[in-house]
Order: C-alpha cells, then sequence, then structure tokens
C-alpha cells in the first residue's frame, strides 16, 4: 500500500499512528465537553440546543453525561 498521497496544497499526507489519533481525539472531545459544560453553566447555551445538537451518554448510574 503507498503512502505518498497529495492534498490539494501539494504537502503529502502522512498516515497517523491509530494510539496518537486516539488520544488527540479523546483530548479534543474533553476539551469539548467543557467547553460546553462552561457555556451550559454560564446560560451561553440553552439544554435544548445541546440537545438538538449533540447525542448525549449515559454514565454507568444512568445519569446523562456531559
Amino acid at each position: 500500500m503507498r503512502y505518498d498521497y497529495h492534498n490539494k496544497s501539494g504537502r503529502p499526507i502522512i498516515p497517523v499512528d491509530p494510539a496518537v489519533e486516539r488520544e488527540q481525539l479523546i483530548a479534543a472531545n474533553q476539551a469539548f465537553a467543557a467547553a460546553l459544560k462552561q457555556a451550559l453553566q454560564c446560560g451561553a447555551e440553552t439544554s435544548g440546543g445541546v440537545l438538538a445538537t449533540v447525542i448525549p451518554k449515559r454514565g454507568k448510574n444512568g445519569i446523562l453525561a456531559l
């Protein structure tokens, strides 16, 4: 398999290590959750708006987790 694909700017696209990509996704998810929680607390976002755009997951105790 060849990994020398190029994007529109001509730079090669380097494959990402799955473990590194997973850590980056976890960090981005945690940052998003923190920003969303802060927006809800200060009133910049409503719970209805959040539920219209994201699918919350329930924790082990059945409570919605952000």
